[in-house]
């Protein structure tokens, strides 16, 4: 995935992060072999899971960072929050402001809200936002 910065020659030349599609392979290669997931390996997976799924190519990082630039015509930020408390989204936040974004997204464990105070911010659970959001949109 490629840093978003608005241009693509700049965010050609920007590090960039990879995600494995085989979660085997990812738990194989970091020594991984029980059954029940630790809570803080269960967000990276979904973080994984989540991006393969959108085939996402672009993330953003300028001090904070985003999980997920979707760019169809119309930019969708997408941060992964799998925890109990997934309030803490300056990153998304500040990426709207930027780039004067009226909606983000941000995927949870178990919450399911709309925020509006910089735009709207759609908090929505894993399992729900993978069941109704495909690569081109709602379902």
């Amino acid at each position: 995935m490629q840093n978003y910065t608005g241009s693509h020659l700049s965010s050609s030349r920007k590090a960039k992060k990879f995600y494995l599609q085989d979660h085997a392979l990812v738990n194989a290669l970091i020594g991984f072999t029980d059954m029940v997931f630790p809570a803080d390996h269960a967000g990276r997976i979904i973080e994984n899971i989540c991006v393969n799924h959108l085939a996402s190519k672009n993330f953003w990082r300028k001090n904070y960072e985003v999980d997920i630039i979707l760019n169809d015509g119309e930019l969708v930020p997408v941060e992964i929050k799998y925890r109990n408390d997934p309030n803490d989204i300056k990153g998304l936040e500040k990426f709207m402001s930027k780039f004067e974004i009226e909606t983000g997204v941000v995927i949870t464990k178990d919450v399911l809200k709309v925020k509006a105070e910089v735009g709207e911010i759609l908090f929505i659970p894993a399992w729900l936002f993978l069941s109704v959001f495909e690569r081109s949109g709602w379902r």
